[in-house]
């Protein structure tokens, strides 16, 4: 990555005023050594990625703690996606053979979470940061983003103790992560697409043995004024 940008004027490179990335300290690195002018903003898909890992990591130890028969068990291991729903809306009641009961998904959510206090507690915690991050701003969010690491240390959870450490670690970028640029927040998300895009016409395919090949077909795909040539031309 460091010869990558060194190929790119220095001039250029001095353009550059901010940077979204996961939370990778290699990254980091080599934007403060290659684009020295740069913010770099902590993609917030990715802070919200670590924090619903932390939270499965406690669902999974609480339910190994119970019989593989039991309805604590089958309740973390069967509906666990309702944890890592932003929110859990309501749907109609069904019969639930293991439960003998008609009950409907935000229901469940409840029994799930009265099964450990520290399931609860970090559930909340993500809750809580999935709100900081969709209506904090670039003012407040040093104060929201403290704040809410103080929760953190108040847990005792092992999981999120490391999380915490984690977001201390990032804890400017997360907050650089809240500017935006003509009315949109910094985010690794239009990248994430083409990303997407990319991966889906190499799978459709069935893959290609010609790269300029694929490298066209991405460039036509995902450009709406980029038209097929048909001479035989080589050039771009």
């Amino acid at each position: 990555m460091l010869n990558y940008f060194e190929k790119i004027p220095k001039s250029e490179r001095e353009n550059v005023e901010y940077v979204s990335m996961d939370l990778y300290e290699t990254y980091r690195s080599v934007v403060k050594l290659r684009l020295p002018k740069a913010k770099v903003c902590a993609d917030p898909f990715h802070v919200i990625k670590n924090y619903n890992e932390a939270l499965d990591k406690v669902r999974k130890r609480v339910m190994n703690k119970f019989p593989k028969k039991s309805v604590e068990y089958y309740l973390l291991k069967k509906f666990n996606w309702t944890l890592f729903k932003d929110e859990v809306r309501e749907n109609e009641s069904k019969w639930n053979k293991k439960l003998h009961r008609y009950i409907n998904y935000p229901q469940i959510l409840d029994l799930i979470l009265g099964i450990s206090d520290e399931l609860r507690t970090a559930y909340y915690l993500k809750s809580d940061y999935v709100y900081f991050n969709k209506h904090s701003n670039l003012e407040n969010a040093e104060n929201d983003l403290w704040k809410h690491i103080e929760e953190m240390k108040k847990s005792n959870i092992q999981e999120i103790l490391k999380l915490k450490k984690t977001l201390i670690n990032w804890s400017q970028e997360i907050i650089n992560s809240f500017t935006f640029i003509d009315g949109r927040r910094i985010t690794n998300g239009i990248m994430e697409s083409k990303n997407g895009i990319a991966k889906e016409i190499k799978n459709n395919a069935k893959g290609y043995k010609n790269f300029l090949r694929y490298r066209n077909r991405c460039l036509y795909c995902m450009n709406k004024t980029t038209k097929p040539n048909y001479a035989g031309s080589h050039k771009s």
